[in-house]
C-alpha cells in the first residue's frame, strides 16, 4: 500500500515535515517514504492533503469504567476520594460480568479509533468475573485492531480468594501473551494502590513474578495511600520497592502525594511515572508535580485513567495544569507534548519491541490522518502550538494500526457502531439498576 498526497509530520529524530509526501507500507511496517508520489503500487490511497501524524498512545486506561458514563446513583454524593472509590468504582467493578467486560472493551476501543489512539495500556478490574477477563479484552482488542498491554488489578479489598484469583489471572495472561508471540498484545502485572495490599500479598507477588515482568500500579493518587503507609513507618513507594515490585519496565500511575525522598528512589528504580491530568482534577486529589519528576530525570508519560480517549486534549489539559500550578505562563508549553509524542512512544516501543510514535522507515505503520485546516503556517517546528490551540481528537478522519485501516473517512471499519450502541445501551441500563441497589 502507498499513501500519497499527505502532509506528513513524522516526529522522527530530525522532526521532518514532508509536505505532499508519501508513505509505502508492507507487512505492517513503513518501508519507504519521501516527497512526491513515490513508487508505483497496486494499492494507492490519496490522503487528500490531510495532515498525517503517528498513531497516538495512552499509557494508562480503565476499560472497566466505560459503561459508567451517564450513571446517577441514589445517595451517591462523595465528599472525598475514598467515597468516590467506594460509591462508584468499587461498586462498579463488583458488578461486571464477562459480557459487560467485552462491551466495555468494545466501546473503549471504538473511541480509541475515533480519536486516533492505536496503542493502550489498560489496568483492568472486574471482580464478579476475574478468570478469563483479560482474554475477553484481548479478543476485543484484536478484533478492533488496537495494540494493548493488559493487566488485572490485584487488591485485598475483597478478601483472600478474590486476591488469589486476581494474582492467577495476571500470571496466566502474562504466560499466554508470552507464548502467543504476536506484536499486538503485551502484559504487565497489575497492582492497585498499596493501601489495599497486605505485605503477605506483596511478598507472594514478589515470589511468583518473573524478574523481567514489569508492574502497572497506582501510586499515591490520594492522601489515603500515604496515611496508610505512615502507620507502617514507610511510604507506598518504599513498600513496593522493598518487595522488588518497582522495576525498570514498570509504570507508576499518578504520583501526586510522594515524599521528598521518593523522587530519587523512583529514579533509581528506572520506573516511569504516568500523569493523568483530567482524572486527578475530577477526583480532586491534587496536582501531579510533573516538573519535579522531570527534574529528577524520571520519564513522565501521559494517560487518561479512563476519563477520555482524546490524547490531544489530555496533553492540552496537562499543559494548562502546569501553567496554572506554577503561576508561570512560560511553563508547560513543551513538556506535555513531549510526553505525548516522545515519551509515550518511547515507553510503548520498549514494551512492544517496536518503533512506535514516529513515521520513518522500519517503524510500525500506526498512523492517523487529521482533517485540520489551519489558517496559519504549520510545520515540524510549531506542531506543539497547533496541538495546543487548534487540534483535537475529533479531527481524526482516518486511523491505521499495523498497516491496516481501522477507520476511513470517520467510519470505524472494525467495530459495528449500531450493534455496539444497541447492546451497550441496553446492558448499561441494567448495570446501573444493579449498582443502585
Amino acid at each position: 500500500m502507498i499513501i500519497r498526497n499527505a502532509r506528513i509530520l513524522t516526529h522522527d529524530a530530525n522532526g521532518r515535515f514532508l509536505d505532499n509526501g508519501f508513505i509505502q507500507i508492507s507487512n505492517g511496517h513503513i518501508v519507504k517514504m519521501g516527497l512526491g508520489e513515490g513508487p508505483a503500487d497496486d494499492d494507492v490511497v490519496d490522503a487528500g492533503g490531510k495532515w498525517m501524524l503517528p498513531g497516538l498512545i495512552n499509557l494508562h486506561n480503565h476499560i472497566y469504567s466505560a459503561l459508567s458514563r451517564g450513571v446517577s446513583l441514589p445517595q451517591y454524593s462523595p465528599t472525598n476520594f475514598i467515597e468516590i472509590l467506594e460509591g462508584m468504582w468499587w461498586n462498579l467493578d463488583q458488578k461486571l460480568t464477562k459480557e459487560l467486560v467485552s462491551l466495555s472493551a468494545r466501546g473503549t476501543y471504538y473511541e480509541c479509533i475515533k480519536n486516533g489512539v492505536t496503542t493502550i495500556f489498560d489496568h483492568h478490574a472486574s471482580f464478579a468475573t476475574i478468570k478469563g477477563s483479560l482474554r475477553a479484552i484481548a479478543d476485543e482488542s484484536r478484533a478492533a485492531g488496537i495494540r494493548s498491554s493488559l493487566c488485572f488489578e490485584l487488591t485485598d479489598r475483597y478478601g483472600q480468594e478474590k486476591s488469589r484469583l486476581a494474582l492467577e489471572e495476571n500470571l496466566e495472561f502474562i504466560e499466554e501473551v508470552r507464548q502467543d508471540g504476536r506484536d499486538d498484545l503485551r502484559a504487565l502485572f497489575g497492582l492497585h494502590a498499596a493501601f489495599t495490599l497486605s505485605d503477605d500479598t506483596l511478598e507472594t507477588v514478589a515470589n511468583k513474578l518473573s524478574p523481567g515482568v514489569g508492574t502497572h500500579f497506582h501510586l499515591s493518587e490520594g492522601v489515603e495511600d500515604e496515611l496508610a503507609a505512615k502507620q507502617l513507618n514507610t511510604s507506598p513507594l518504599k513498600r513496593l520497592v522493598k518487595f522488588g515490585l518497582v522495576r525498570p519496565n514498570s509504570l507508576a500511575i499518578h504520583g501526586i502525594h510522594l515524599g521528598e525522598d521518593d523522587f530519587a528512589l523512583l529514579k533509581q528504580t528506572g520506573s516511569a511515572l504516568i500523569h493523568n491530568p483530567q482524572s486527578n482534577m475530577s477526583n480532586a486529589v491534587g496536582y501531579c508535580p510533573v516538573s519535579k519528576f522531570l527534574d529528577h530525570g524520571i520519564r513522565v508519560g501521559l494517560g487518561t485513567d479512563g476519563y477520555t480517549q482524546d490524547m490531544i486534549e489530555t496533553a492540552r489539559i496537562a499543559s494548562l495544569m502546569m501553567r496554572h500550578q506554577h503561576g508561570d505562563p512560560q511553563t508547560g508549553w513543551v513538556e506535555p507534548y513531549q510526553m505525548l509524542l516522545q515519551t509515550n512512544p518511547e515507553l510503548a516501543g520498549e514494551h512492544f519491541g517496536l518503533k512506535l510514535g514516529r513515521l520513518e522507515v522500519g517503524a510500525a505503520a500506526d498512523l492517523i490522518l487529521l482533517d485540520y485546516v489551519p489558517f496559519t503556517p504549520l510545520h515540524g517546528d510549531n506542531l506543539y502550538s497547533h496541538l495546543h490551540f487548534g487540534m483535537n481528537g475529533a479531527m481524526v478522519s482516518d486511523t491505521m494500526a499495523r498497516g491496516k485501516w481501522l477507520m476511513r473517512d470517520r467510519k470505524v471499519l472494525t467495530i459495528d457502531q449500531e450493534r455496539l450502541v444497541a447492546d451497550a445501551t441496553a446492558k448499561a441500563k441494567d448495570l446501573w439498576k444493579e449498582m443502585s441497589q
